[in-house]
């Protein structure tokens, strides 16, 4: 019974948690040390209850229902901690992604959106060899339109995948020939947020060419989330211009 107390004290917590860390409230980074701290004391919690089964079993012990819960949800942070370092060795452990690394789109708008514990926005150029081996994929895209068309085809594509606007080159009062969009995007339970830009540079006979970054927050891996994020929008950006055709 008191383990099943326990328990729920901790599923309790990790959901205030992330209220608190929807809600944007405060330092981020306090929010996360709790519910890594939560995660800890209930895995630790979680192997005693096993083994304390495994003993009760060994010696003939019945178990009774609440055991049997308590036990059914000690499987729960193993499992969880399981599957994410099996998604973190599948990743490298860089959280900055973009298709041009020689010269990274710049954020403007999302600098000022962030808290001082968040990740720098500064390039480490560090990543680019890394990057180059786990996501060779992830390439500038050319565009046979004019900035201004493409502009209108990524506004659709930010729509259509759900990012919530920063802004765009008017807005910081850009000087550049190139087109920028900066949005970010908030994960649907946790709410973690991480920030894109969008950057459109004019090219010889009216072509423009796509570069897209992708950087959380928070965390030292993204475990793949930004590469795949750009991926997914160049794809949804190719299939809208190919609706305006």
């Amino acid at each position: 019974m008191n383990s099943l107390v326990w328990q729920s004290a901790c599923i309790t917590g990790l959901l205030m948690l992330v209220v608190w860390n929807r809600s944007e409230i405060g330092d981020p980074k306090w929010p996360l040390i709790g519910a890594g701290v939560t995660v800890c004391a209930w895995l630790l919690l979680a192997l005693t209850i096993i083994v304390s089964s495994l003993w009760r079993f060994s010696h003939g012990v019945q178990s009774n229902t609440l055991s049997m819960v308590s036990l059914v949800l000690a499987v729960v942070p193993i499992f969880a901690v399981v599957a994410f370092v099996i998604a973190a060795q599948k990743a490298p452990a860089i959280h900055d992604i973009s298709t041009d690394t020689a010269n990274p789109p710049e954020f403007v708008l999302a600098e000022q959106a962030r808290h001082h514990s968040h990740n720098s926005l500064s390039y480490d150029s560090a990543n680019v060899p890394i990057q180059r081996q786990a996501y060779p994929h992830i390439k500038p895209v050319i565009i046979g339109q004019e900035p201004q068309v493409v502009m209108v085809s990524v506004m659709a594509a930010v729509n259509k995948l759900g990012w919530q606007l920063h802004g765009n080159d008017s807005d910081v009062g850009s000087t550049s020939d190139a087109l920028v969009v900066e949005a970010y995007i908030k994960t649907p339970l946790l709410g973690f947020v991480d920030d894109v830009v969008v950057r459109i540079t004019p090219e010889e006979s009216g072509t423009s060419r796509i570069d897209v970054r992708s950087v959380s927050r928070i965390g030292v891996s993204d475990l793949g989330v930004n590469a795949k994020r750009i991926h997914l929008f160049l794809n949804v950006l190719s299939r809208q211009l190919n609706d305006q055709e």
